[in-house]
């Protein structure tokens, strides 16, 4: 036992420096590219529920015959130049009886470390759906006034017939 204290194996920290300093290099870089990928999902995510929020709101007031129109129209400027280390969304909308549902998808490419690590993929895609129920405040508030006045006026006739 006292001899194998004193014989040292010389390059037992290179071997295993060979195989912990990629692998630490290979998760580093790992994490930051989901980052990336996380961060454009977040604002993908909001983007597209601006958008169909807005469309509900501003579409007719602007003059647009549809909120499809309004999304597609509009989700250039909404969608700007904060997707970092993405491609510029792609996004779509549908309209279905009192509902619209905006889609957007972006692709991450993660070919920055130019191939150095064959494990991770070329790219990531996120996607985001947004539903937004279109509820036309001021059509239910013309609505509800003209029962309104539909019943007064039945209320008055009622009366002038009792009164004669």
């Amino acid at each position: 036992m006292h001899l194998y204290k004193k014989r040292k194996l010389s390059g037992y920290m290179t071997v295993e420096a060979s195989f912990i300093v990629p692998a630490a290099t290979f998760i580093m870089a790992f994490i930051i590219y989901l980052a990336f990928w996380f961060y454009g999902r977040c604002i993908l995510s909001q983007d597209v529920y601006i958008l169909g929020f807005r469309a509900e709101l501003l579409s007719k007031e602007q003059g647009y015959a549809s909120e499809t129109e309004y999304v597609t129209d509009n989700a250039g400027k909404k969608l700007g130049t904060r997707y970092f280390a993405a491609d510029k969304p792609d996004i779509s909308a549908s309209k279905a009886s009192d509902k619209i549902k905006v889609e957007g998808s972006f692709l991450t490419k993660t070919n920055g470390l130019f191939r150095y690590f064959k494990s991770l993929p070329s790219s990531f895609r996120g996607s985001a759906v947004a539903t937004v129920k279109l509820r036309d405040p001021s059509g239910k508030l013309r609505k509800y006034k003209r029962i309104e006045d539909i019943a007064k006026k039945a209320i008055n006739k009622s009366d002038k017939r009792e009164d004669s």
